[in-house]
């Protein structure tokens, strides 16, 4: 009898319920833990929480043992470790990487204070004397020497040596002295009249003080280094390049800095017959007739005068 109603108990267990011998009702939501004895003694455990999926209950009735496992619906599948997971990625501290941006303060040329980009900063004056500070702060006013060269060269400049035109010009002036002289491609000392712009390996430099062989003052270049020039106009140099001399000079330009047209340049620098017409300059001139004596006529390129250029100091 005791042994048919272990297996009734196990079986009910599984149902909903167990009565003991007594007809003692084994509530149905107790979860069962170790093995009990003593005649129908039954004692429940409840389990950890790493147990709590699967529950195993174990019945003494008598002299007879039955163990019943069951699953807990209600069990939360999530393990500690899991748990132990989510509580560290809550409780990390979150790290932002931020950079600081330090911004320099824009360089202000006239505030007698030598700023990033500024050659120097002598506070405001108009850099009208040598060792001044540029009106844009770019550099100081240096001296410069601007003299005549040799009297060599006749209307074909191209066959006055073995190089390109300006390499046969700038070899008659001192050594490490360039012409100023422009053949309207190699060198250029403007595109546009009394302007600066569009220049190519030009020989004068923005804000210099240009003087003659005996250190006479002839003008203090602007930025559009551009002897006599100031603010697009130009104006008398103060002391002439050869004080006296009323000779002549290749320029190949213009009163305005320009390039001379074809017909006005010995047919490129190119021939020295009476066939082409050319213009020079007036070295002793302080108006710009130092660049081009005339712009109103020409002379032969067949002239017997051999003429020179003005050589300016790197």
């Amino acid at each position: 009898m005791a042994s048919r109603c272990a297996i009734s108990c196990v079986s009910i267990v599984m149902l909903g319920g167990c009565f003991g011998p007594d007809k003692t009702e084994f509530p149905t939501d107790t979860d069962f833990g170790s093995t009990s004895s003593g005649d129908a003694d039954a004692t429940a455990t409840t389990p950890t929480a790493s147990e709590s999926e699967t529950v195993t209950a174990t019945v003494t009735v008598g002299d007879s043992t039955s163990t019943a496992t069951a699953t807990d619906p209600t069990a939360d599948p999530t393990t500690d470790e899991d748990d132990a997971e989510d509580s560290d990625a809550s409780t990390a501290p979150t790290s932002v990487d931020s950079t600081e941006v330090t911004t320099e303060p824009t360089a202000e040329c006239g505030n007698n204070v030598v700023e990033d980009g500024e050659a120097c900063d002598d506070g405001v004056n108009a850099g009208a004397a040598p060792g001044d500070c540029a009106p844009d702060c770019s550099t100081e006013v240096l001296i410069k020497e601007i003299v005549q060269g040799d009297a060599v060269l006749d209307g074909d400049l191209a066959g006055a040596g073995p190089g390109s035109i300006i390499e046969n010009v700038d070899a008659t002036c001192p050594f490490g002295y360039r012409a100023m002289f422009s053949d309207g491609v190699d060198r250029i000392a403007t595109e546009t009249p009394n302007t600066g712009d569009g220049q190519v390996d030009w020989v004068l430099a923005p804000w210099t003080a240009y003087v003659n062989l005996e250190g006479d003052l002839l003008a203090i270049t602007d930025a559009a280094a551009l002897l006599g020039v100031h603010d697009g106009v130009f104006a008398n140099l103060t002391n002439a390049i050869t004080p006296d001399d009323n000779g002549g000079a290749w320029t190949g330009m213009n009163q305005d800095w320009t390039a001379m047209a074809a017909n006005e340049n010995c047919n490129n620098w190119t021939n020295a017959t009476n066939s082409y017409q050319m213009m020079r300059g007036i070295p002793g001139q302080v108006t710009a007739g130092f660049i081009r004596q005339s712009q109103d006529f020409t002379y032969p390129c067949g002239d017997t005068f051999l003429r020179s250029v003005y050589c300016v100091e790197p």
